[in-house]
């Protein structure tokens, strides 16, 4: 039964909707139907429990008033039916009892009520009780529009950088690209400060870019950590090893010290741990104009399921006034106008380190005074994994050896590598003094049977004290290391009798594979993981797909100098046919590609080998997108590894180091 009546209460926002009567007494319900009409409510009425349940699958209700004792089917029993489908805020029930069964009102409750009224029902109660459900139900509408519509924005936001991130970093790859092939040319030093005034410019507009990404995703709640396995101490090494060159360049000593009681593998995010030390260094090195910078990890606090870590970066630099201290981690914040007037930035990198340190469970903080250089440290928290600490094998022991730097810091850092692998170390600060040592040990008949030179001493470089300790017969047997800066030496290295190098700074794990090389405890003296100790060019055949022209261009340029053989094409058709034609050792994959994408390409590749019964062909990604799950939907499609556009020179030639022979004449 339905029952329509002109309100008498028009003027109330609640005074709407239809109602659901149940009740199996034919004057309740009329009463009720009456009177809640004349309130405002269109009504509808069903006598048992039965017919209520089949009103409510053909019809929709805004609330249901339900008598708990009827026959055949009690209110218990159509409430939990309701329930089954409609959940208390999509379907408000309000159940009717006598007063004195307060058992009822529990179990009524328990099912799944929103409200109950006694018997003999009071209509200002019973309204008014109407009126709270309703409100309640339309306010949990209006929020669950709210909340489609702001995933719906947010949602269309995320697609929106995705696409920006892939159109801003595609001209930006191009940039950078050139330029930086045009820092490995002969220029005059008017045309070389230019250079390096665009380059830096273009790398602190990707800053600006990747800082603005990661806010936007901040401030959604979107921004989440990875949790796979990685080596701690090649992340560190890693992120250090991107500002070598800007940090020499300006002459200060960059230098990264991890002890050896630091646990090798971890798990957690290393990409995300990566950027807040890029972030600490980019800093550190801004804003430093003599002296060094020193990454450290400096305590461990380590259990069976949790490994926390304390990270300090350490500078020489500007210093910071304590009264402004507070305010570094805020967005859009630097210390001082003039600060950002004098260095530039935004001050967001400070700011999402803070995000990313507590979502790793950690905190950060600054120790500094103005001219006294800073200390910006952090702590983060991993789960322990399998150990990969590699074994100190007895190789080296009691290996005297003589560590030529004048750098204090690095130095003190070599040295104590050096003591905790069993090797006998003694330093000089210059080349006399190293000269002078040399010489005398060997007089005394105890040579020294290795010596580590740095390429930076004060009164002649490296390769010209290689040259004296060579040439002279009592020095000659002395096997030298040089450490130098990526791209610093040439042929003229080897030609000093130098037997092998290392590119600073210094990755612990190469300085043991060097020096077991130049001890003859290993056969292959390019042991060293990707980016330390490579070889003067790789060998192999490379297929470059990608679509942009430029892009291409710089790819094909930083590849032609490592030495390898190049084809091209421009889409995944392209690729599939030229893959079908030649054997390659190496596919570099653009992932956006018109028509046929690189994800699609990658797996049918995959799928034409396993027909096939063919060896796996590595596959690198390239992509400009900067989002959360590139690299996961990257691999998921087959691909091996993954670099991110704009590639930057030292980053391609470590990827390319581990699926690549080195050459060997």
């Amino acid at each position: 039964m339905s029952t329509e009546c002109p309100s008498q209460d028009t003027t109330h926002p609640l005074v709407q909707g239809t109602l659901l009567i149940v009740d199996d007494d034919a004057f309740n319900r009329d009463v009720l139907c009456r009177r809640l009409c004349r309130a405002g409510y269109t009504t509808v009425s069903a006598a048992n429990g039965k017919q209520a349940l089949e009103l409510v699958r053909q019809q929709s209700f805004d609330l249901v008033l339900l008598d708990v004792k009827m026959p055949d089917m009690d209110g218990f029993a159509v409430l939990k039916s309701i329930r089954n489908t409609y959940t208390a805020t999509e379907l408000p029930i309000i159940m009717t009892t006598v007063i004195s069964e307060s058992a009822d009102i529990v179990t009524a409750l328990t099912l799944g009520a929103n409200d109950y009224v006694t018997k003999p029902i009071d209509l200002p109660v019973v309204l008014a009780r109407i009126r709270t459900q309703l409100s309640l139900k339309w306010a949990n509408a209006e929020m669950a529009k709210a909340k489609e519509a702001a995933e719906a924005a947010t949602c269309a936001k995320s697609t929106f950088l995705a696409v920006m991130s892939h159109e801003l970093r595609t001209p930006m790859n191009g940039m950078l690209g050139m330029l930086n092939l045009l820092r490995y040319t002969t220029l005059t030093p008017g045309q070389r400060e230019y250079m390096e005034t665009a380059y830096n410019s273009a790398q602190s507009l990707l800053t600006l870019i990747d800082d603005l990404l990661d806010v936007s995703k901040i401030e959604a709640g979107k921004l989440e950590l990875e949790r796979i396995d990685f080596d701690v101490r090649q992340t560190i090494e890693d992120a250090v090893a991107l500002f070598a060159e800007r940090a020499y360049s300006k002459g200060l000593e960059l230098v990264c010290d991890i002890p050896a009681k630091v646990p090798t593998h971890l798990c957690g995010d290393p990409t995300r741990l990566r950027q807040i030390l890029t972030n600490l260094l980019g800093n550190a090195i801004k804003f430093t104009e003599q002296g060094e910078v020193v990454v450290r990890v400096v305590d461990v606090h380590e259990t069976a399921t949790r490994v926390q870590l304390r990270f300090e970066v350490y500078d020489t630099g500007i210093g910071i006034a304590s009264e402004v201290q507070g305010r570094l981690f805020q967005a859009f914040t630097q210390a001082e106008r003039s600060i950002s007037r004098r260095y530039g930035g935004t001050g967001l990198g400070l700011a999402i380190s803070k995000q990313l340190v507590e979502l790793m469970g950690g905190s950060i903080g600054v120790e500094s005074e103005a001219g006294q250089g800073a200390t910006f440290w952090f702590t983060a928290c991993f789960t322990p994994v399998a150990s990969g600490i590699r074994p100190q094998r007895s190789d080296l022991r009691d290996v005297p050896v003589l560590l030529v730097a004048t750098h204090a810091t690095s130095r003190a850092v070599l040295e104590q590598c050096l003591r905790t692998w069993g090797l006998r170390p003694q330093h000089a600060t210059d080349a006399q003094q190293a000269l002078a040592m040399l010489r005398e040990a060997g007089v005394q008949g105890q040579p020294y049977p290795l010596a580590l030179l740095d390429m930076q001493l004060p009164d002649m470089d490296g390769i010209v004290l290689a040259r004296t300790i060579k040439a002279d017969p009592l020095l000659a047997p002395i096997r030298l290391v040089l450490m130098s800066l990526f791209g610093q030496c040439d042929d003229s290295v080897w030609e000093a009798g130098i037997a092998l190098h290392l590119h600073k700074p210094v990755r612990q794990s190469a300085l043991y594979d060097i020096l077991l090389a130049a001890m003859g405890k290993t056969c292959d003296p390019l042991s060293a993981p990707p980016g330390e100790a490579l070889p003067a060019a790789l060998q192999g055949h490379i297929l470059l797909v990608e679509d942009e022209p430029i892009n291409r261009r710089v790819i094909q340029a930083m590849l032609n100098r490592l030495g390898v053989l190049i084809d091209c094409a421009n889409n995944g058709q392209q690729a599939l046919a030229a893959i079908a034609q030649h054997h390659y050792d190496l596919v570099l994959m653009d992932c956006q590609l018109p028509g046929m994408d690189g994800l699609e390409t990658t797996r049918c590749l995959r799928q034409q080998e396993q027909q096939q019964h063919v060896a796996r062909l590595p596959i690198i990604a390239m992509t400009a997108n900067a989002q959360r799950g590139d690299r996961e939907r990257c691999l998921a499609a087959g691909m091996d590894d993954y670099v991110t556009k704009p590639v930057e020179r030292t980053v391609l030639i470590q990827v390319l180091s581990r699926w690549l022979p080195a050459y060997s004449s």
